[in-house]
């Protein structure tokens, strides 16, 4: 078994705004833990989690700054999350914000415990990074928990600060910085992250909600997070990165063992011991896309070729007809 929690790259995106604001080249940092700064700019790139952690550290360092998840959160732009970020942006109200953020999180980070909690008195919502190897995450924590303050101080109009917020560690920055950016004295040494606001905005309504476009990504990311591996066996976080590169590129064994911090040979190998290779994982997930394209959507088939990565309409039939033992026009009559 295997565990390799990981995150969307974009989330390294405000990071690179930052440093650059800071007036530093970001490319060094983001070399020194391994990860590519191009990768930023791509909704569907992932980095590894630990990784990404120790990144906002090391920025820490260099800038001499320890609030720099505090600022970071200040810079944030969900839109470069895409479809979570543009769902979280759409949510009708305040407390559906809340919420679609901490359901819909676990495609875009895992290795994470994250939930939105109510009560009679409040609306909060709790996050921590429980993979046991990850060890430095101080400025993750306070760049994840200001996130949800900066949202709702967005869609309040700066009137609603949080009335409690927790953090796992220790201070590391001074009093007045954290009432700056959270507006109040967080709680230090708890067994949880969390920010808390007053129940009574759960109803107030997001003024840029486009409620269309919020069914519809809502429903695309449930059925994201339908598939993803509740385990950390190899072969299930291997077939999650296919399914999440194949909306962008077909992809390959490289640019799965790249965001899987393995050498290409290695992990043939583990899927060599493991009975199966890439090739029929990348053919298992589009046999699997294709029959969900086919029963679940009226596009053409021409276009559900081009979705899986093959070169034309004909390779795409000639493989379903493998898969099926019939073509994709006779697989989807029959279910119509």
């Amino acid at each position: 078994m295997e565990s390799i929690p990981l995150i969307r790259a974009a989330a390294a995106y405000d990071l690179v705004r930052f440093l650059q604001g800071c007036a530093m080249d970001p490319a060094p940092i983001f070399a020194s833990t391994g990860l590519d700064i191009e990768k930023t700019n791509d909704p569907y790139a992932t980095f590894d989690l630990e990784r990404f952690t120790e990144l906002l550290e090391r920025a820490a360092e260099a800038t001499g700054d320890q609030a720099v998840g505090l600022k970071l959160a200040s810079l944030h732009d969900l839109s470069s999350w895409g479809a979570y970020g543009y769902l979280v942006l759409n949510a009708p109200t305040v407390g559906a914000c809340l919420r679609c953020m901490a359901e819909f999180l676990e495609p875009w980070q895992m290795g994470t415990y994250v939930k939105c909690i109510r009560d009679a008195d409040v609306i909060g919502i709790e996050y921590s990074i429980r993979h046991p190897t990850i060890r430095r995450r101080e400025q993750d924590a306070e760049y994840s928990v200001s996130i949800p303050r900066r949202l709702v101080s967005k869609l309040t109009r700066n009137s609603a600060d949080p009335i409690e917020v927790t953090f796992e560690h220790q201070q590391i920055s001074d009093d007045a910085t954290y009432r700056r950016y959270l507006g109040l004295k967080p709680i230090f040494g708890a067994r949880v992250n969390s920010i808390w606001f007053d129940r009574d905005l759960e109803n107030v309504p997001n003024p840029n909600a486009d409620v269309k476009l919020f069914k519809i990504i809502s429903e695309h990311l449930k059925d994201l997070s339908q598939k993803l591996p509740k385990d950390t066996d190899l072969l299930a976080v291997i077939e999650t990165q296919v399914r999440d590169l194949m909306a962008v590129r077909t992809p390959t064994i490289g640019d799965v063992s790249s965001l899987l911090r393995l050498d290409p040979r290695t992990l043939q190998r583990r899927l060599k011991d493991r009975g199966t290779c890439f090739s029929d994982i990348l053919d298992r997930v589009r046999h699997q896309e294709a029959l969900r394209y086919l029963e679940q959507t009226r596009m053409e088939v021409k276009e559900i070729s081009y979705l899986l990565g093959f070169n034309d309409a004909s390779a795409f039939i000639k493989s379903f007809r493998r898969w099926t033992g019939e073509t994709p026009s006779t697989f989807r009559s029959k279910i119509s």
